[in-house]
């Protein structure tokens, strides 16, 4: 029997499929939940950014995971391997089937949902942690953005082998999630420095020159 969720969330004996709504909510709730435990104190700002971040998480889990009951985990040798093997290494082999058969087809939907999607999933994840740590830089965000987007393809090929709903695992996603999140900082930080650094600087410079003004007269 299924059960849904008046925001579209879809339970039945087998798996949850939870809805981009319904996960939206669910962030929020995580992220009031460790305000009251522990972000209490932080700034209003992190508190707009951390809100953001649980959610966007919430909502990128949903997207690309599908969660399975345990009573419903079916795992054997033989489809273990067949999954293992299913595994695209060879980087942008989908990318270039998929933008052939746009061309055949006059059809660049998948095209776009394939490219433009994976480049654009991480996109938030560059910008949000790197305002919340200023310290961050390009080797740091660079590797973050490299673990996360092999955590969601490890938990789709988790999900594959433990017999939920199939999902393609592919190094394309990889680069591509990998790629948005560092094109992301990238546009952060020189919007940082454009707006932010450079004018302290010019007011820096202006005030000495004020100083030494007025230490002459």
């Amino acid at each position: 029997m299924n059960f849904t969720t008046p925001l579209g969330s879809v339970a039945n004996g087998t798996f949850l499929y939870v809805s981009e709504a319904d996960a939206m909510i669910v962030g929020f709730a995580a992220y009031l939940i460790c305000y009251f435990v522990c972000f209490r104190r932080k700034r209003l700002f992190e508190n707009v950014c951390l809100a953001l971040l649980f959610v966007y998480t919430s909502l990128v889990l949903s997207m690309t995971q599908t969660i399975l009951f345990p009573w419903a985990i079916q795992v054997s040798a033989q489809a273990t391997a067949e999954h293992l093997q299913n595994i695209q290494w060879v980087p942008f082999a989908s990318v270039s089937r998929v933008l052939h058969y746009c061309f055949v087809h006059n059809d660049y939907y998948s095209f776009f949902k394939l490219v433009v999607g994976n480049f654009v999933a991480l996109m938030p994840l560059g910008i949000l942690v790197p305002l919340l740590r200023k310290q961050l830089r390009l080797p740091s965000v660079s590797l973050m953005a490299l673990l996360a987007s092999v955590a969601l393809e490890g938990l789709q090929l988790l999900t594959n082998i433990l017999g939920g709903r199939v999902r393609a695992v592919e190094l394309d996603d990889v680069i591509l999630n990998a790629a948005g999140c560092i094109v992301a900082y990238l546009v952060l930080a020189g919007c940082r420095r454009l707006f932010v650094i450079e004018p302290v600087k010019r007011a820096s410079a202006k005030r000495r020159k004020r100083r030494r003004s007025k230490a002459r007269r």
